[in-house]
């Protein structure tokens, strides 16, 4: 599916667009629907396409991929997202769809079409009250939005976002959500989001009790319908477990009277949307003036991570789209029986056991 546009590589260098567009719609078409891993038989033609490219070379590649980007439906978002990004690093940012992009180079994208600099942005944030203005000297020194790449590196050890937030006085809380020794620390969570609010919450005695659940589905692996492993036998004598209905309470002192509130781990992950849920469904009842709200972890390998910041309720979610900021949607491990927040009381109904969509599947 190649052939005809490798055919022609020498003369590459040569190539105009009325010439060299056919060819690579032809070849990125026929990687798009005849290849079981079309995602990466693409990634190879384009870093094949990217190697040592002349200027009018990548403007030929980019206006193939504007093409192919437009007829892509949606049910292929992971093959728009591939193709935004190559338009990004082919230099090709007037016509990348934003929603195409991961949520932080979708924002950087965004301040770029729209001329913001850092003072701008400090400014919007400062009128909401998600910041304090920073001072001039320390806006001057970030890297300046202009010149922020979109598609940042992977290595990249900082985002100057972040900074700015720790310059205006309320820096960002970054929580690690996976603990593969399964000690969740939500009360730790709790107090901490209680403790950045303004007001803060004057909540004490913050401990989290009870133990996840590790309750035994099949004891020998090794039955299991894995029959093409040639792992198999070393499966044999090895249970397979299930944290199926592990459920946790974050206790709590708030006006001379105990609280409590339910959480629900999803196996390594910890539920930090049930933490969200209960704290700003106390805010809410206690007619406080800010919600806690959560973002995207900035870099590509901190998918196991996020942000948490606090902001009043009545304004966050003008600023938040002014500046398409990376919000994100904890998941609800929760049972789909109502999960309540408990204002004193001792007790509450007992959640109905719940197959979670994340069971494991198996075939005895």
């Amino acid at each position: 599916w190649t052939d005809a546009l490798l055919a022609q590589r020498p003369r590459w260098p040569a190539l105009d667009e009325a010439a060299a567009t056919p060819l690579l719609l032809q070849a990125l078409d026929a990687c798009a629907s005849a290849v079981p891993l079309r995602q990466h038989a693409i990634e190879a033609l384009l870093r094949a396409l990217a190697d040592g490219a002349s200027a009018a070379r990548r403007e030929v590649t980019g206006a193939a991929l504007r093409r192919l980007a437009g007829s892509i439906g949606p049910a292929d978002a992971s093959i728009a997202s591939l193709l935004a990004a190559w338009q990004l690093r082919l230099g090709d940012r007037d016509g990348v769809a934003l929603s195409a992009l991961p949520p932080w180079p979708a924002m950087r994208l965004h301040w770029q079409r729209c001329g913001y600099d850092w003072a701008a942005i400090a400014g919007r944030l400062a009128q909401a009250g998600l910041i304090d203005p920073p001072p001039p000297a320390g806006l001057a020194a970030l890297t300046p939005v202009a010149g922020l790449a979109p598609d940042a590196a992977d290595d990249q050890s900082s985002e100057p976002l972040l900074e700015l937030f720790a310059l205006g006085g309320r820096p960002l809380h970054e929580v690690h959500l996976v603990d593969n020794g399964y000690e969740h620390a939500h009360d730790r969570l709790f107090a901490t989001l209680a403790s950045m609010l303004r007001p803060p919450l004057a909540a004490s005695a913050v401990q989290q009790q009870g133990q996840m659940r590790f309750d035994v589905v099949n004891p020998d692996a090794a039955t299991l319908d894995l029959a093409d492993d040639p792992a198999r036998a070393a499966l044999r004598g090895v249970p397979v477990l299930s944290t199926e209905g592990s459920e946790l309470e974050v206790r709590f002192q708030l006006d001379d009277t105990e609280q409590q509130f339910r959480v629900h781990p999803q196996g390594t992950w910890m539920d930090d949307g049930g933490v969200l849920d209960a704290l700003n469904a106390l805010l809410a009842a206690r007619g406080h003036p800010e919600r806690v709200y959560s973002l995207h972890h900035w870099a590509s390998w901190g998918y196991e991570g996020a942000l948490y910041l606090c902001a009043p309720a009545d304004r966050f979610a003008a600023v938040a789209e002014a500046l398409r900021l990376p919000l994100r949607t904890p998941a609800r491990h929760a049972p789909p029986a109502p999960r309540l927040l408990l204002m004193g009381a001792t007790g509450a109904p007992e959640a109905a056991r719940h197959l979670y969509d994340w069971t494991l599947h198996y075939r005895p």
